[in-house]
């Protein structure tokens, strides 16, 4: 009898200790779940029960049977929730507005979508807009087109809206003409006050602060646990917020994701429980030890304001003081922190904390990706950074707009379409309709399978050409400080980012620096001077972005031969690699007087960016090693040279890779390509390969570091591997015809 006193005794202390550390949900005030055009109530697969429409007729309007109908989507796919999405739709043929009383205060506002054909509509016509008392969150929307543009079958979207005391929340539905509007499913659901509104918020290169308050409107575009897994709705705090992982996001392989799953979580009354659910903090993302950083990239739509939260709890071990781990935040090449220090922050150990910034994507033709970085203090105990997890929102704009573009959809015909004929809508809706349906067939010649692709025109293809507004500064003398470098810059135009990279064996500066204008017109002005500091005349030059610029250098016989494109590629690499990773600039040379390793090259470094591989198998393409080599890093360029001769390549091949640090892993292991042992060696380019152009004849050096920064002498290829005959092109021994610079073969 003791015993099982005992033992019911310690069940207790463990039901009560777990119950004592689970953070209590939220309990929302107002609840709304509205499966639109539905016969009768459903419930989904969180348990929650979706009601019809008709089932709360204060909510429609009066005339609701005139100017709409119900139907069940004729496509089922399995892959999409059947509730709310395929149990029914509410057609709208004209405006319709549906009026909620709710109570004061920011709600969260769902609207789902599943573009199929409906009994007698069909779901390419369908383009309408939706408006929430004076914001318009969608604008000649087509739920058609967006599904198309991504691997999804259904919509979602989220809007954070405040509700003031007049208490009613109208949602309008108004086709475009000669269309219908359509919704599958409306949900509205109360927050706790202040969780994403809350005043001033930092504006990320800037020092006036974005004052986001109950006339902001809020979509939700990412909402990510950083490092860990897929968070679904009923594991939330009470909100059914749904975390995505970070995994399609991140750049590189530069980083560890620890998990302590079974941390003590302490929230606080700044980081209440309701904020984020536990296993967003104790997953995370840091830097692996060769990493220079952490970096995401977003596609944003340009010409908003957008307000990124961080989520941040210091788990590990190690890390448990003020200064342990100390990094900065960068967003869309703006810095949003200097010092970022969780513990500092938090002011404990395990205790969670959020940080919200504001960052403004300026306008621009379509999407830009924006990049998130957080780089290490190298004063810091640990140099290293993490994020727990990440939610970023789009703001309306002065209009009260959070509408964007449909995505595009590439014709062959790229003639514009006459705005005077008046059913230009429908023969363009026509050509939609005929293309979708030729590519969602399968099409067949004799017995023979055919492919079937959109064919868009090369010069829609190419982006855009884009005013510089990033400048790259060399020569810097040691003696200018980051505020003399910024004055002596600032009478251009204004400067919205400046970058000085430090050296950590000195704590200077590294002779180098970057800045970004907020117009172009500061980059063409500055050009056109010459740039004196510090008594010294600096280097300057437009940071231009990847293939800008690119001109393809064509070597004629110098006494040793040539390297072919990639004396292409270290052109560009060492002109353009402000934007890059680090390049030539990063390694100190004589080339802009700061001494360097014996010989007067650069100090020994890694293998760079790129690799050749050799003894390449036949039956090996560029898709094979780019799906090979992605397991090791991003992976920017794949070029397999073709054989003049006869069908097939050369048998060798080169990669280049995102992040430095990637190559040198690759070498230190062996790799089989389709069956067949490949040989690994650096892409080092022939002009940084020894004092002369001859490998062959150059004596051995005194001492490794004599050569450096691309992995010291490359060893010929030809001599490597046997009877690969590269010197005919250009990449060996030399004296012979000029270097092929093919234009397939990219820097970037």
């Amino acid at each position: 009898m003791a015993t099982i006193t005992l033992l019911f005794f310690l069940l207790l202390q463990l039901i009560t200790a777990t119950i004592s550390t689970t953070p209590p949900p939220y309990n929302a005030t107002v609840f709304v779940l509205l499966n639109c055009g539905a016969q009768s109530a459903t419930t989904d697969d969180t348990d929650r029960r979706w009601d019809t429409d008709t089932h709360f007729p204060n909510f429609l309007p009066s005339n609701f049977t005139s100017i709409s109908t119900t139907a069940t989507a004729s496509e089922q796919d399995p892959s999409v929730n059947r509730v709310p999405y395929t149990t029914g739709a509410r057609i709208m043929r004209s405006q319709f507005t549906y009026t909620f009383r709710v109570t004061p205060g920011t709600i969260f506002l769902r609207l789902y979508f599943y573009p199929a054909n409906y009994s007698g509509f069909d779901k390419a016509e369908s383009f309408f807009s939706v408006t929430a008392n004076h914001l318009t969150l969608l604008s000649n929307f087509s739920a058609f087109l967006t599904v198309s543009a991504s691997s999804r079958k259904q919509v979602q979207k989220e809007y954070v809206i405040n509700v003031d005391e007049t208490q009613i929340l109208k949602l309008t539905f108004s086709p475009s003409p000669n269309s219908y509007a359509f919704v599958n499913g409306i949900e509205i659901l109360s927050m706790p006050t202040d969780l994403y509104i809350h005043g001033d918020v930092k504006l990320a290169g800037n020092t006036n602060p974005y004052n986001i308050n109950n006339s902001t409107a809020l979509e939700t575009l990412y909402r990510l646990n950083v490092g860990g897994y897929f968070v679904g709705s009923t594991e939330d705090t009470g909100m059914y917020r749904v975390w995505d992982s970070d995994d399609a996001f991140v750049v590189g392989y530069g980083y560890q994701t620890p998990h302590f799953d079974d941390a003590s979580i302490t929230y606080t009354p700044k980081t209440p429980a309701y904020t984020a659910p536990t296993i967003v903090y104790t997953t995370s993302r840091t830097m692996a030890n060769y990493s220079p950083g952490l970096d995401w990239e977003f596609p944003l739509n340009s010409g908003f304001y957008y307000l990124f939260r961080l989520h941040f709890c210091e788990i590990q071990p190690e890390v448990k003081e003020i200064n342990d781990r100390s990094f900065s935040i960068s967003i869309g090449n703006q810095t949003a922190e200097r010092e970022a220090d969780v513990i500092q922050w938090s002011e404990g150990w395990r205790i969670p904390v959020y940080k919200d910034y504001v960052v403004n994507v300026r306008n621009q033709d379509g999407e830009q990706n924006v990049t998130l970085a957080l780089s290490p203090n190298p004063n810091s105990a640990y140099q290293n950074a993490i994020l727990n997890g990440l939610e970023i929102f789009k703001l309306n704009d002065s209009n009260g707009n959070l509408s964007v573009p449909n995505p595009e959809f590439f014709f062959p015909n790229n003639s514009p379409p006459n705005n005077n004929n008046k059913r230009s809508s429908s023969h363009i809706i026509a050509v939609i309709t005929a293309v979708a349906n030729a590519l969602s067939k399968e099409h067949f010649l004799g017995n023979r399978m055919l492919e079937v692709k959109v064919a868009t025109p090369k010069e829609e293809m190419r982006a855009p050409a884009k005013k510089v507004t990033r400048i790259f500064v060399a020569r810097i003398p040691p003696s200018v400080s980051e505020a003399t470098f910024r004055g002596y810059f600032e009478k251009y135009g204004e400067i919205t980012d400046l970058y000085m990279p430090k050296d950590p064996s000195t704590k200077g500066h590294r002779g180098i620096g970057f800045i970004t204008f907020a117009n172009a017109e500061s980059v063409d002005d500055l050009m056109n001077d010459t740039h004196e500091l510090g008594g010294s005349t600096i280097v300057v030059d437009r940071a231009t972005p990847k293939a800008k610029d690119f001109r393809p250098v064509s070597r004629m016989s110098q006494g040793g031969g040539g390297y072919g494109a990639y004396n292409a590629y270290m052109s560009a690499t060492t002109r353009y690699g402000a934007l890059g990773a680090p390049t030539l600039y990063d390694h100190p040379s004589s080339m802009y007087g700061r001494g360097g390793g014996g010989g007067g090259f650069p100090s020994r470094g890694g293998m760079g960016q790129k690799i050749f591989v050799g003894r390449l198998p036949q039956e090996a393409t560029t898709e094979d090693l780019r799906q090979y080599f992605g397991r090791f890093g991003r992976v920017l360029d794949v070029y397999v040279p073709k054989d003049p001769r006869r069908p097939g390549h050369r048998g060798f091949g080169f990669v280049t890779f995102a992040d430095d640090g990637v190559a040198d892993r690759v070498s230190r292991r062996p790799h089989e390509i389709c069956g067949h042992q490949v040989a690994i060696d650096s892409a080092t380019p022939l002009d940084d390969a020894g004092p002369s152009n001859n490998y062959m004849m150059d004596p051995p050096p005194p001492a490794p570091e004599a050569y450096g920064g691309y992995g010291g002498p490359m060893r010929t290829y030809g001599r490597m591997y046997g009877g690969l005959d590269y010197d005919d092109w250009g990449y060996g021994l030399g004296g012979g015809r000029p270097s092929r610079s093919d234009m397939r073969y990219r820097p970037y």
